[in-house]
């Protein structure tokens, strides 16, 4: 785990010797569950260091005020595949009440198994569409912190993530280096939504000469009850696109 150690270090992230044997263990079991079943196109250890460990705990910077000092804090990923970015964060803060969303089965099974194998038996896990969990009262505006990871542009992302985002709450999502078309076309969904956008941050993964932005969404309103729409209806017809 040199790879991970030492490009931690970029984000001033100083990773034990303990954390560095879970992310091991995690990173093997990834590989041995992928030569079974397609869980994600990375399968060799230096890219799931790179492209997925890094990749994850590079927004820390963004999100330390709120997971860095041991409060207990709620944060739910949507999307979570193999489990990015939620369970590298995990790894790194333990203490956070962490909830991975995914609706493909098999996937739902290896986060179910590495969790086991890291310990993490506070981990809940949600075989279900994001679209129809954020109408169950009991995740609906209940969440500190809410992460995406997924490739679907803003528009999309904001009607599935802020209704879980509790007033006060924050939303970051992974994006690429160039997101100002995204930024202009997503501001209607955003605003209807009850959020408002705070910045984005620039993130630069040097080991990989890659950009990546982190867009940060604050959650100042209610989201109207009728969002999210059925599953399919955000990416087919999303909101703001006439």
């Amino acid at each position: 785990m040199d790879i991970l150690k030492k490009g931690a270090q970029q984000f001033s992230i100083d990773i034990s010797e303990q954390q560095l044997s879970s992310f091991q263990i995690y990173s093997t079991e990834l590989m041995l569950w992928n030569s079974i079943m397609n869980l994600t196109a990375i399968r060799n250890e230096p890219d799931i260091e790179n492209k997925h460990f890094l990749d994850s705990i590079s927004i820390v910077p963004v999100i330390s005020d709120l997971i860095a000092n041991n409060r207990p804090v709620s944060v739910i990923d949507i999307g979570s595949g193999a489990g990015f970015p939620g369970m590298p964060l995990k790894i790194l803060f333990p203490h956070i009440d962490l909830t991975l969303v995914e609706s493909n089965g098999k996937k739902v099974s290896f986060l179910h198994h590495v969790s086991g194998k890291l310990g993490f038996d506070d981990v809940v896990i949600y075989h279900q569409r994001a679209e129809i969990l954020a109408h169950e009262e009991s995740m609906r505006e209940k969440f500190d912190l809410i992460l995406s990871r997924a490739v679907a542009e803003l528009r999309v992302l904001s009607e599935i993530t802020l209704p879980f985002c509790k007033l006060g709450g924050r939303v970051v999502l992974h994006k690429g280096s160039d997101v100002d078309r995204e930024m202009e076309e997503s501001t209607y969904s955003i605003n209807l939504m009850g959020g408002r956008i705070s910045h984005i941050e620039n993130i630069q993964l040097s080991r990989l000469n890659i950009d990546r932005s982190a867009v940060v969404i604050e959650k100042n309103q209610i989201s109207p009850i009728q969002y999210p729409r059925r599953p399919g209806m955000p990416s087919k017809k999303p909101l703001g696109s006439f």
